[in-house]
Formats: C-alpha cells, structure tokens, sequence
C-alpha cells in the first residue's frame, strides 16, 4: 500500500536558501540555465523516448529528496503491483501489459516534498499543457501539448521529436499516464520509437500555518522498440536516469515556485496565463481562479499569523 507523509525533518531547506522558495520578481520570467526535456514530472507528458536529446533543466530550487531514485528489482516488483490494473479497461490494460512485457528501462525517481497548494498542482497534474505552454514562453524548453481528447494528447516540439500522451487513470492520488513516441534526432542513425508508462503517487499534508507540502513519487517503465534496444539501455541507462531524476526534482520546484508566486505576485501570474495560446479558455479561466484563491488563502494566513491566530479559513474569530 502506498503512503508516504511529509515530516519537516524530511522537507529540511537547503543551506544558503530560504525555508520558503521565492519565485522571481517577475513570477515567472526568470528562469536560467539549459533547455530541457522533461520525462513526465507531474505527469508532464511530452515524447518519453526523447529525453537523453538535451540537458537536463535547472533545478536550483530542489530540495533534499526524501528518498534516492533507484532501478532495483524488487522495486520494479512493488511499482508493478500497485498499478490500478483493476480500475482499467481491457484495452488499457493490454497497452500496460504491451510495456511491460518488452520493458527496456525502469526508473522510480527521486520521492520529493515541495511547499505548493494542492489544488493548483492537482489542475496543473490534469492539465500538463499548461506547464509545457510556460516552459514555451520562458524558453526553458519548446515542447507543445495539445489536446485531442478528453485523456489524450499530441506532443511535439521542434522536429526532432512528436508523439501522443493518454491518461489511462487519475484520481486525487493517482495519475496512470502513457506517452508513446518517435525520436528523429542526431544521437541515432534511425528513428527511435517508445512508450514509456508513468505512475504518478501524491500526498499532500497540512501545516500548522495552514500551508501544504506535496509529496510525490512516479514509477516511469520505458520500453523500446529498436533493434538495439539492449544496447541503448546499456549505454544511455546511467545518463538517462541522471537527467530524468534531476529533471523531477526540477519540475517539483519549479511547481513551489509557480504555488509561491500564486501567493505573492499573483497579478504576475495571471499575466502569465493570459498568454497561454495552448491552453483552452475554461482551463485557462479556472487556472485564473485557483491563482487568485490562492492569493487570498495565504493574505488570510499572513493575518492570522500577524495577530497570532491560528483559525483556519473561513471560521469566524469570536470576540471577547
């Protein structure tokens, strides 16, 4: 059974920065370092086989993980039997079980905990085009989602890359998704198909502040179809791994910063999501609303604290 709790202990900051990750002034704009691709933090779905094309991103605001990454076999085993099989249709079971038979590479990332609110991350998780959509504006990377379905995606960036990304599953704290593609670039003399399975586990605790971590952990089972598959596994394993594991932890607090400027510069923010050209409207609205509410739940905090109350949203304080 899957359960994992943020303890402060686990979430400790890292020395030199602040306890509470601060976004640019600008919200959003700021963002250094290399172009990458991300394989799926957050379900952030973009062509899975294509991510030893590029660096990994900059990820100065990681906290400590809570647990290492690993690829060991018993590992393997346990992710396998907690897939919701059960919850899913014949049909997707078979594209499962299609991964899993040829399987190529398997990864558990890094298990992270990062400061967010959770129904900003939990839109975002459901809605990855939003992510990929700032990434495009901030020139981090130049991945583009675009929806064809209620579950399902078309993913493709500059040329080199294209695929289709399906939620076989999600609920509050589970998030099964299949990202299949093609790889074109110059690393292989031939194109390079895959599919890789992600399996998205979240939790989410309440601070005394009133304030959340997010916890989370994802399984990725890569299989690919190539001749040389074996051989690709052998010889991009180690560098896959390292940019997959960095690229989580990047994405995780690249999330605490968006969350973090949703409280403190949430009219940043809301300029940011009026330039997201592929992002539907009623996402893009409801984004809109969650970055205000946001806002006004962490004012509301910033008061209760100021006057040393503890009193949750929305309980009336009585008067002596």
């Amino acid at each position: 059974m899957f359960e994992f709790i943020p303890r402060r202990a686990e979430v400790a900051h890292i020395p030199g920065e602040s306890r509470q990750p601060r976004a640019a002034a600008t919200g959003l704009a700021n963002a250094k370092g290399p172009t990458g691709r991300v394989v799926l933090a957050l379900a952030l779905a973009a062509v899975a086989i294509g991510v030893c094309a590029r660096p990994v991103v900059a990820a100065k605001r990681a906290r400590r993980p809570q647990q290492r990454g690993t690829s060991d076999a018993r590992t393997r085993a346990a992710a396998i039997r907690e897939i919701p099989v059960e919850r899913l249709s014949a049909e997707q079971r078979r594209k499962v079980a299609a991964v899993l038979d040829r399987l190529t590479i398997y990864r558990r990332l890094p298990v992270q905990s990062f400061r967010c609110d959770p129904k900003l991350y939990m839109h975002v998780v459901n809605h990855p085009e939003i992510l990929a959509n700032i990434w495009e504006l901030m020139r981090v990377d130049d991945i583009v989602l675009k929806p064809t379905g209620p579950e399902t995606y078309r993913a493709f960036d500059n040329g080199q890359s294209e695929g289709t990304v399906e939620f076989l599953f999600r609920n509050h704290d589970t998030h099964v998704i299949l990202a299949s593609g093609r790889y074109d670039g110059p690393l292989f003399a031939k194109p390079v198909r895959g599919t890789c399975l992600l399996v998205l586990k979240t939790a989410f605790q309440r601070e005394p502040d009133g304030a959340y971590y997010v916890t989370s952990r994802l399984d990725a089972f890569l299989s690919l179809d190539h001749s040389g598959a074996e051989f690709l596994a052998k010889t991009f394993h180690p560098f896959v791994v390292k940019v997959a594991d960095d690229n989580f932890l990047a994405t995780g607090a690249f999330m605490a910063s968006l969350s973090d400027a949703a409280e403190t510069h949430p009219e940043a923010v809301l300029r940011v999501i009026g330039r997201l050209a592929h992002v539907d409207p009623a996402v893009r609205r409801t984004f809109a609303g969650i970055t205000s509410e946001v806002s006004r739940r962490a004012q509301h905090r910033s008061i209760m604290q100021a006057g040393g109350f503890s009193t949750p949203l929305g309980t009336p304080l009585r008067r002596r």
